[in-house]
C-alpha cells in the first residue's frame, strides 16, 4: 500500500474511534440523566432510533444539526467534539468501569482472594494493563478480569485479553515471585439487555471464547483447579454501596436461571449476613 493509501486508512480509522466515543459520551451522558433512548429522542424531537445509530458510533448516518440538537438536549455542545463541564467528562466515561472494577473486587475479597486493580505489564513488546488481577497464592491460581462497561469490538475484546492472560504467568511471577498453575480468563460486564443482546449477537465468538457463566466461576473460585474462561454478567450497584440480595446472595444473573420466589411465601426482611456472597 501506498503512504498515500496508508494514510487515508488511519484517518479513517482515527475517525471511526471518534465516533464510538461521541456514541459513548452520548451514552453516558443519558443514563446520568436516568433517561431511555425513547426520552432522549422525545426531547430532541427525533426518532429513538436515531439515537440509536449514535450511541453505536453510526454518525454518518447523522446530520451535524442533527448530532448537535441532541447533545444540546443533554446539556453538552458538539463542536466536532462534545465539552461537558470541563474534565469532567473522561470521569464520567470511567465511572461505570470504575463501578464494575470496585464490585468484582469485593466479590473476590469476600471468597478469600487478593485483588490488584489495574495491574501493568511491557513484556515481549506487548504492553497494557490488566484491569483486575485476582490472585490465591496458596493455591497458585488467578484470575485475569477484563472489565467492559460496554462492547464496541468482539474481536478486539477477545484479543486484548488473550494478551493478558498469554502473559500473566510472566507477570505474577515477575511481581509475587511465584508462577500460577491455574488461570481464569473472565470477561465481567453489567448486567443489561443491552450488553446481553451483543453477546448473543456475536454468541459463537463468546461462546467459543467464554463458555462458563457466573454460576461456574464461583465453583471454581472454590477449588481452582486447571484453566477457567467465563462471562460474569455483574448487577450494577449504588455508587458506593455494594448490592447485595438476602439472605447474604449478591445479585449476580446467571444465564438460564429462572429462579422465583414461591407466591405464597410472605416477605420478610432479613438481616444480610457477613460472609461472602454467592451466585
Amino acid at each position: 500500500m501506498s503512504e498515500v493509501g496508508v494514510g487515508r486508512a488511519i484517518v479513517a480509522i482515527m475517525r471511526a474511534m471518534d465516533d464510538l466515543r461521541l456514541g459513548a459520551i452520548c451514552r453516558a451522558l443519558r443514563r446520568r440523566l436516568g433517561w431511555r433512548q425513547s426520552d432522549l429522542a422525545e426531547r430532541a424531537g427525533v426518532h429513538q432510533t436515531t439515537i440509536s445509530r449514535l450511541e453505536r458510533g453510526e454518525l454518518s448516518t447523522l446530520s451535524v444539526t442533527t448530532v448537535r440538537r441532541i447533545f444540546a438536549t443533554l446539556g453538552a455542545r458538539f463542536e466536532g467534539a462534545v465539552w461537558w463541564r470541563g474534565g469532567e467528562l473522561d470521569r464520567l466515561l470511567d465511572a461505570a468501569h470504575a463501578e464494575l472494577v470496585e464490585t468484582a473486587a469485593t466479590v473476590y475479597q469476600k471468597r478469600g482472594w487478593d485483588v490488584f486493580p489495574e495491574v501493568t505489564f511491557q513484556r515481549y513488546g506487548d504492553r497494557g494493563s490488566i484491569d483486575l488481577l485476582a490472585t490465591l497464592p496458596a493455591q497458585r491460581a488467578v484470575v485475569v478480569n477484563e472489565m467492559k462497561s460496554d462492547i464496541y469490538s468482539e474481536e478486539d475484546t477477545h484479543r486484548r485479553h488473550d494478551v493478558k492472560v498469554r502473559l500473566v504467568a510472566g507477570i505474577v511471577e515477575e511481581r509475587f515471585r511465584w508462577r500460577p498453575v491455574a488461570v481464569a480468563r473472565v470477561l465481567v460486564v453489567p448486567e443489561s439487555m443491552t450488553t446481553r443482546r451483543k453477546i448473543t449477537r456475536h454468541g459463537v465468538i463468546f461462546d467459543a471464547a467464554y463458555p462458563s457463566r457466573a454460576r461456574d466461576l464461583f465453583r471454581w473460585l472454590e477449588e481452582p483447579i486447571g484453566p477457567f474462561a467465563g462471562i460474569w454478567f455483574l448487577s450494577r450497584k449504588r455508587p458506593g454501596a455494594v448490592r447485595e440480595a438476602p439472605p447474604g446472595r449478591m445479585r449476580v444473573t446467571v444465564r438460564g436461571s429462572r429462579s422465583r420466589p414461591e407466591r405464597s411465601t410472605p416477605a420478610v426482611a432479613q438481616p444480610v449476613p457477613k460472609h461472602a456472597p454467592d451466585a
